[in-house]
């Protein structure tokens, strides 16, 4: 049930979790499933329930850069970048990034998450996780007679759930461009090789959404968590509740761990505390969850000194070991305008598409910008001439650039058997059926909303390319006691000169997908990618000036032995506390392929039974 400042206040909570979004929602619904437990969720944003704009699939770009459902982060300037500044939405109300995104429905390899395991992380398998990827779906399969069209034949049904909250489907109908996307990608050689939710899968395809198949309505963690649950009398959710720190015992032993009793936030401007009986459980995500630690006391001394915090746990791994995908976006004009349906920039042509909307629950607003995708191994986009040569290339950046921190050696050893295993992404690519602008309007500052609403005349297909194994690491934190003002956000991109190595390939890789058929006969020009004025650059300028990050950002609270860089130990508890945990994207220690939705969604059911189990 929803709360008041008050009634949240009156009385203490066996759990109490800070961000409501898709993990801290996920474990509400969970934890709460045991009515003598009792939980309260503190979420920062607004509700938005039932809101149209968040419901409908084909607006999730009208909430970027908007203060009422968008945090609106950016980064400091990247200076291997052009001093690029980087937007970063975030979702701001219950649901979090789960209520903004495009609902991609991606999952990481059986090698990423073993890696897991193989870092520190005992019970962090493929096959341990698995099952929490199944109990968080329903897979509703299309209709008779469109696999084809939808390019749905690769599903293999025990791959997926049947009965979890998240429903997630194929759009009700495909374009031209669904058409020509697979059998493009496979003349080049990245033809799928399985059911990618089974861990395996290389190749292009077209993934699902998290989207309930009937309403063509965002599925998400308030619709399938929250709202089916929110009559609990043992669970309680206050939004407009800015955390501002978490309250420990002041009479515990010297150097023994802190014990959490409480969560301090402000609500319409006045300070509260809410007690917490058992556990305090972080889940404000890769942002918001370092930093609380740090306005909490829990952090690296230098960085608490910079904001008059005292030291009450001293681990300098806070807010470190920042990962995300970088890409370029490369466009090409569409021959016919008409391939790609109505324009909507047009008003008219929007309010019709809204109409048909609301009336039938078809058209382009009834799914998500982006269905295809494609893993791709270094093999596939590197030159012939030199992938034999890759081993000697990534030792001879590592040698370079060796890692600088605790753990990173590790980490590097990881990823460069990834990258060196033809069955692993070393890239991916999505074609998005509009403009994706980040060349003027996205530098040197990124604007969300330009980036997506499309400054050219005419019509454009985007190929989006990122490197799914960045080198580079960044950091996340606090600058100041006031949890409202925004951390420091340096994710450090193309630091590593193998991440702009393999980036400039995979820029090259992609003017040569818009060459090739039978893709390139519904583009302009023979499929030339629209480069205004810097046509003539070399590839790597153009990786570094056409580039965006993917806003999948993880690790900055990394699930890690201590003296390995880790925050979270493999019960997600921090170090130095008894009953403070980290339940988000943060725990990461390695950025998985795809988009993470999907495996924040399992990593919170599966921390929910750790928790229920008494782990």
């Amino acid at each position: 049930m929803s709360a008041v400042a008050d009634e949240i206040t009156a009385k203490p909570y066996d759990y109490v979790i800070v961000g409501g979004g898709t993990a801290g929602l996920t474990l509400a619904a969970r934890l709460s499933e045991d009515p003598s437990v009792t939980v309260a969720v503190l979420e920062a944003g607004d509700a938005h329930l039932n809101d149209p704009r968040v419901m409908t699939p084909g607006l999730a770009v009208s909430l970027y850069d908007d203060p009422e459902y968008d945090w609106g982060f950016k980064t400091v300037p990247q200076k291997h970048s052009l001093d690029h500044v980087f937007a970063w939405p975030r979702g701001k109300g219950l649901g979090g990034c789960s209520m903004l995104n495009f609902g991609v429905m991606t999952y990481p390899s059986k090698r990423e998450i073993d890696s897991w395991g193989a870092l520190g992380n005992p019970g962090w398998s493929w096959d341990e996780l698995f099952p929490y990827f199944l109990k968080s779906e329903t897979y509703h399969p299309p209709a008779e007679g469109t696999t084809a069209a939808l390019n749905s034949a690769y599903v293999e049904r025990d791959a997926h759930g049947h009965d979890g909250p998240i429903q997630t489907c194929f759009a009700q109908v495909s374009g031209p461009f669904d058409e020509v996307w697979t059998p493009t990608m496979e003349k080049l050689g990245c033809t799928l090789s399985g059911d990618p939710k089974k861990g395996v899968g290389m190749g292009a395809y077209t993934h699902m959404h998290s989207v309930e198949p009937a309403s063509r309505t965002r599925s998400y963690a308030v619709t399938a968590y929250y709202l089916r649950n929110a009559d609990r009398k043992n669970l309680s959710v206050l939004t407009g509740a800015i955390s501002t720190r978490i309250i420990f015992e002041t009479n515990a032993v010297k150097d023994t761990d802190l014990k959490a009793v409480g969560v301090e936030f402000t609500h319409n401007g006045t300070s509260h505390v809410v007690s917490a009986t058992r556990e305090v459980l972080l889940c404000g995500g890769t942002l918001g969850s370092p930093q609380l630690l740090e306005l909490s006391g829990i952090g690296s001394r230098s960085v608490l000194a910079s904001i008059g915090v005292e030291v009450l746990v001293q681990n300098d791994n806070v807010g470190e070991n920042l990962q995300d995908h970088i890409g370029a976006a490369h466009m090409f004009e569409v021959e016919d305008p008409v391939l790609l349906g109505p324009d909507l920039r047009d008003p008219s042509n929007f309010q019709a598409a809204m109409e048909e909307y609301q009336r039938s629950r078809t058209g382009p607003l009834s799914k998500g910008g982006i269905s295809n995708l494609a893993y791709l191994s270094c093999a596939d986009y590197l030159p012939a001439d030199e992938r034999n040569g890759l081993r000697t290339r990534i030792e001879r950046a590592l040698e370079q650039t060796p890692p600088q921190k605790p753990g990173l050696e590790k980490q590097y050893q990881i990823l460069t058997d990834l990258l060196l295993n033809p069955e692993e992404a070393g890239g991916q690519t999505r074609l998005v059926p509009r403009q994706v602008d980040v060349s003027e309007t996205a530098y040197p500052v990124q604007n969300m909303s330009s980036t997506f609403m499309g400054r050219h005349p005419g019509a454009f297909i985007t190929l989006l390319s990122s490197i799914t194994r960045p080198f580079s690491r960044g950091s996340i934190h606090a600058t100041s006691k006031d949890p409202t003002v925004a951390p420091t956000i340096d994710p450090n991109v193309l630091s590593h000169p193998l991440d702009i190595d393999l980036l400039s390939n995979h820029v090259t890789f992609m003017e040569k997908v818009g060459q090739t058929e039978p893709l390139a006969s519904l583009l302009k020009d023979k499929g030339r990618v629209y480069y205004p004025g810097l046509e003539d650059k070399p590839a790597e300028y153009r990786a570094k000036r056409y580039n965006s990050l993917e806003w999948h950002p993880c690790g900055t609270c990394s699930m890690l032995p201590r003296e390995q860089g880790g925050v979270v130990d493999p019960n997600l508890r921090v170090y130095g506390t008894k009953n403070v945990r980290v339940v988000d994207a943060s725990i990461f220690p390695l950025i998985p392929r795809g988009n993470p939705q999907s495996l924040v969604y399992a990593v919170a059911e599966k921390a929910a039974d750790m928790i229920k189990g008494g782990c």
